[in-house]
C-alpha cells in the first residue's frame, strides 16, 4: 500500500501551531485589554501565554511522538512476524510436498520402517509449525488490535482538533469584526478630534479677543480714574475760590456798613456774593459726593475686571491643556489602531494557515482511515489463513493417525 509522502510543512507538526495559534490569541486579548484599561501590564498576561504554548507543545509533542513511536514499533513487529510467518509458511508447503511425494510412494509399495519414521517426523514437524504459527498469528492480531486502537483514537482526536480550530477560527472572526468596530470608533474620534480642535480654536480666539477687550476696557477706566482726580482738584480749587468770595462778602458788608446810606447798595451787592458763595460751596459739596461714590464704584468695577482677567487667563490655560490632552489622546488611539492592524493582519495571515492545517487534518485522518482498512484486510487475510492452518494440522492429525493404523 502507498502512503502520500510527508509534507514539510510546519503545520504538518501540531506541536508547533497549536502553541503559535495560542501565543497569538493571549496577544491580541492582551491588547485589547490595554485599550480599555491604560494602565493594565502586558508583561504578565504574555508570559502566561508563553508558559502556556510551552506546556502544550510539551505535552502535543509528547503524545504525538509516543503515539507515533508505538505504531512504528507495531509495524516493525507486525513485519518481523510476518516474515517469520512467510518462512513457516514456506516450510510448511515444502514439508506437504514430501508429504505428498511419499504418499505416492505409499501407494507403490508398502512403508518400511524407515519410511514410517520419516512420515512420522515429517509429520510432527508440520504439526510444531502449524501451531507455532497459529500461535503468531494469534500475536499478529492482537498487533493488529494494537495498533488498530490509536489509530481511532488518532482519528477522535483529530476531529476533536478540527472543532478546536473552527472555534478558534469563530474567535478570530470575533476578534476581527471587533477590530473594524474599533477601526471605525477610532476614524470617528479622529473625526471628532479635528472638530473639536477647531472649536476649541475658535474659543480661543474669543477668549483672545475678550482678554484684549478688557484690557482697552481696563485701560479706559484708569484714565478716567485721572480725569476724576482732576475734576476733584478743579472742585477743591473752586471750593477755595468759593470760601474766598464769602470772605470777601462778608468785609465788603461790614465796610458797607460803615458807609452808612452810601453804602447801601455796595452792600446788596455784598450779600448776592455771599449767597453765590454759598451756593457754588454746596455744589462743590454735593459733586465731591457724587465723585467719591464714583471712585468707591470705580474700585468695584476694577477688582471685578482683575478677577474676570484672571478668570480668562485661566480657561485658556485649561483650553490649551485640553486640546493637548486631547492630542495625545487620539494619537494613542492612532497607534492602538496601527497595532490592532497588525493583529488583524497576522489574524488573515492565520486564516489561511488555518486551510493548511485542515487540508493536513483531512489528509491525516484519509490516512487513518486507510491504515484502519488495510488493518482490517490483513486481519481477514490472517483469519483465512489462521483457519487453512487448523485444517492442515487436522488433516495432519488424520494422516498420521492413518499411517499409524497401517503400519500395526
Amino acid at each position: 500500500m502507498a502512503y502520500p509522502p510527508k509534507s514539510n510543512s510546519i503545520f504538518n507538526k501540531p506541536w508547533v501551531t497549536i502553541p503559535v495559534f495560542l501565543t497569538i490569541i493571549t496577544l491580541i486579548v492582551a491588547r485589547f485589554i490595554k485599550i480599555f484599561y491604560t494602565e493594565f501590564s502586558i508583561l504578565p498576561l504574555v508570559i502566561i501565554g508563553y508558559l502556556c504554548s510551552l506546556s502544550t507543545t510539551y505535552l502535543t509533542k509528547g503524545f504525538y511522538g509516543k503515539k507515533t513511536q508505538q505504531i512504528q514499533k507495531t509495524q516493525s513487529e507486525v513485519k518481523e512476524k510476518t516474515t517469520g510467518l512467510e518462512k513457516e509458511t514456506a516450510a510448511i508447503k515444502e514439508i506437504a510436498a514430501v508429504y505428498v511425494e511419499e504418499k505416492n510412494i505409499e501407494t507403490k509399495e508398502k512403508p518400511t520402517g524407515i519410511v514410517y519414521e520419516k512420515v512420522k517426523y515429517n509429520l510432527n514437524r508440520v504439526c510444531s509449525l502449524s501451531e507455532k504459527s497459529y500461535k503468531k498469528i494469534n500475536v499478529i492480531f492482537r498487533s493488529l488490535e494494537d495498533i488498530s486502537k490509536p489509530i481511532n483514537i488518532q482519528a477522535e482526536e483529530l476531529q476533536l482538533i478540527s472543532k478546536k480550530i473552527n472555534e478558534l477560527s469563530n474567535y478570530m472572526d470575533n476578534i476581527h469584526n471587533n477590530y473594524n468596530n474599533i477601526i471605525n470608533n477610532a476614524e470617528s474620534i479622529n473625526i471628532l478630534r479635528n472638530s473639536g480642535l477647531e472649536s476649541v480654536k475658535h474659543l480661543q480666539e474669543k477668549i483672545n479677543t475678550t482678554s484684549a477687550v478688557f484690557d482697552r476696557v481696563f485701560t479706559t477706566f484708569h484714565h478716567f480714574s485721572n480725569i476724576l482726580n482732576n475734576i476733584n482738584d478743579f472742585i477743591n480749587i473752586i471750593n477755595n475760590i468759593s470760601k474766598h468770595t464769602n470772605i470777601l462778602a462778608l468785609n465788603a458788608s461790614i465796610e458797607a456798613s460803615r458807609a452808612g446810606v452810601n453804602g447801601r447798595g455796595f452792600m446788596v451787592i455784598a450779600n448776592e456774593f455771599k449767597q453765590m458763595a454759598n451756593e457754588i460751596e454746596q455744589y462743590t459739596v454735593d459733586i465731591s459726593d457724587s465723585i467719591e461714590e464714583f471712585n468707591q464704584h470705580y474700585h468695584i468695577i476694577r477688582e471685578k475686571i482683575e478677577e474676570l482677567k484672571s478668570s480668562i487667563t485661566e480657561e485658556s490655560n485649561a483650553i490649551n491643556n485640553a486640546s493637548q490632552t486631547l492630542n495625545k489622546v487620539v494619537n494613542s488611539i492612532n497607534v492602538i489602531s496601527r497595532e490592532i492592524r497588525a493583529v488583524d493582519d497576522s489574524l488573515d495571515k492565520m486564516r489561511d494557515d488555518k486551510d493548511e492545517v485542515f487540508q493536513l487534518i483531512n489528509k491525516t485522518a484519509a490516512l487513518s482511515q486507510e491504515t484502519a482498512a488495510s488493518c482490517e484486510e490483513f486481519a481477514s487475510t490472517m483469519a483465512y489463513h489462521m483457519q487453512t492452518i487448523g485444517d492442515i494440522f487436522s488433516s495432519v492429525q488424520d494422516t498420521e493417525k492413518i499411517i499409524t493404523e497401517q503400519v500395526t
